[in-house]
């Protein structure tokens, strides 16, 4: 059946609704957790890249923070970071520098 605008429409019965919205769900919520994995939004500990594209900085502002003494574990030669230590870190600096 088409309206007057050329623009067909499909009717569908709540059965085929509920099936058509479950498979849009399930591709949704897997394409939604492929993007987080990429940006490593699922991880808890991260590496330089990873740990600077979390904060949205580039790299030569990271390694200012990293000047400024935000947290990182070393292990031998290996530098990491935790998501929800430099979260504790940054808000140490949220009223210190109010105007």
């Amino acid at each position: 059946m088409k309206d007057l605008n050329g623009v067909m429409k499909v009717l569908f019965d709540e059965a085929a609704q509920m099936q058509i919205r479950s498979a849009m769900y399930e591709m949704l919520t897997e394409e939604i957790n492929r993007v987080r994995e990429d940006a490593g939004l699922s991880r808890p500990i991260l590496n330089q890249k990873q740990a600077a594209k979390y904060l949205g900085v580039s790299i030569a502002t990271f390694r200012k923070l990293m000047i400024a003494g935000m947290p990182r574990i070393i292990i031998g030669n290996t530098v990491l970071y935790s998501k929800e230590s430099i979260y504790k870190w940054l808000l140490s600096y949220e009223d210190e520098h109010e105007e």
